[in-house]
């Protein structure tokens, strides 16, 4: 699912674009925000990090 907009580099034509697209579109911009919201909490919780940096130690280790 969706949970992020698209803009190109060092074009601004382009992000007003999609800010203008989410203002005229309310519900889309609300689920899209809904989608990103669950999508940190579920992937970026301080046990998911936690997790991750033990594991990168655990391969640094493994490496030395």
């Amino acid at each position: 699912k969706e949970n992020l907009i698209f803009v190109k580099p060092q074009d601004n034509i382009n992000l007003r674009n999609k800010i203008e697209y989410l203002l005229r579109n309310r519900k889309y911009a609300l689920k899209l925000g809904q989608r990103a919201s669950k999508f940190v909490k579920n992937n970026y919780t301080t046990n998911h990090l936690a997790k991750n940096l033990a594991k990168l130690i655990h391969q640094f280790e493994s490496n030395v």
